[in-house]
């Protein structure tokens, strides 16, 4: 590829083998092999013109750049395939740049590597909170508010709360819902320290939602003021929620949303649905309520 120097958005996959450090050098160069087979075998039909693999030591990226649904088959095929072997993967669309290196070989930079590396670091249930809010117009005039708060892991929904008013409040009730699931799904306090992540509103840059984050054991990340990529995942959440819950003729609805009662009513239906029923095609075309279950039951075992 003679491209160097352009920036384009992609598709990218992130890796490495966990603790991969930590081991003895023998054991390092046996879990490398392995590593590298996989991933071999995972890229075997994604064509040489169509991807960039960087080797990073302890892992790869790997930016897709043919079809974007290139990158979701080869981490699901790596997910699979793993078996005893640790990885971590981290799948982000976003930007990169291409540059050639020192020794015309080509190399990718930028955001789109940047953040899933930074997905692939919270690769458990109950790490990595993502938030988000969302106006819904009300069939008398005005508008409502659905706030959501959920796991990145799997994309359960964790918290939500509907609002006539775009005040704190209905945000930090949406969190203190999260927070209470965890505690249910962890039985008992919260031992380690989940990140929340949203963008710059003012919502979540107050003091009062700071304080709430505080009080339940919970750290903060605010996204890049005007970067889209930054909060990515929770537009995608509210996009199906626009698409699936409160359009015209969903089947959610049974009429008009006139009220709160009517657009609470809806959100909790989809909310049930999508948690524990939709076809999650990144989680192998299960329900997001199945993955994080059988993920903790395999950490059990």
């Amino acid at each position: 590829m003679e491209n160097s120097g352009r920036t384009l958005v992609c598709s990218v996959v992130f890796l490495d083998i966990a603790e991969y450090s930590k081991k003895p050098v023998a054991e390092q160069l046996q879990l490398k092999q392995s590593f590298n087979g996989i991933l071999a075998s995972a890229l075997e039909q994604v064509p040489l013109r169509d991807r960039i693999l960087l080797d990073t030591g302890d892992g790869a990226a790997i930016a897709f750049i043919g079809d974007p649904e290139d990158a979701l088959f080869s981490a699901m095929s790596i997910r699979d395939s793993a078996g005893a072997l640790p990885v971590r993967l981290g799948v982000n669309l976003g930007p990169v740049r291409l540059l050639k290196d020192l020794n015309g070989q080509m190399n990718i930079i930028g955001d789109g590597i940047n953040v899933a590396q930074r997905v692939m670091g919270f690769a458990r249930p109950g790490q990595l909170l993502v938030a988000d809010f969302t106006y819904v117009p009300l069939a008398g005039g005005g508008f409502a508010y659905t706030a959501f708060c959920f796991d990145a892991f799997a994309g359960t929904i964790l918290g939500w709360e509907c609002s006539l008013s775009k005040e704190t409040a209905f945000v930090q009730r949406a969190i203190g819902q999260a927070a209470a699931a965890l505690r249910r799904a962890a039985g008992g306090p919260i031992t380690w320290r989940p990140v929340h992540h949203s963008d710059a509103g003012s919502q979540y840059t107050s003091l009062k939602f700071t304080e709430t984050l505080a009080l339940a054991a919970i750290a903060p990340s605010i996204g890049t003021v005007g970067d889209a990529y930054d909060n990515a995942l929770a537009e995608t959440l509210i996009g199906l929620y626009k698409s699936e819950a409160v359009r015209d003729g969903s089947p959610f609805r049974d009429g008009p949303v006139r009220a709160l009662s009517d657009l609470e009513k809806i959100t909790a239906a989809w909310v049930a649905w999508y948690n524990s029923d939709r076809l999650v095609r990144r989680l192998g075309l299960r329900p997001p309520a199945e993955a994080d279950a059988e993920h903790r039951a395999s950490q059990q075992a």
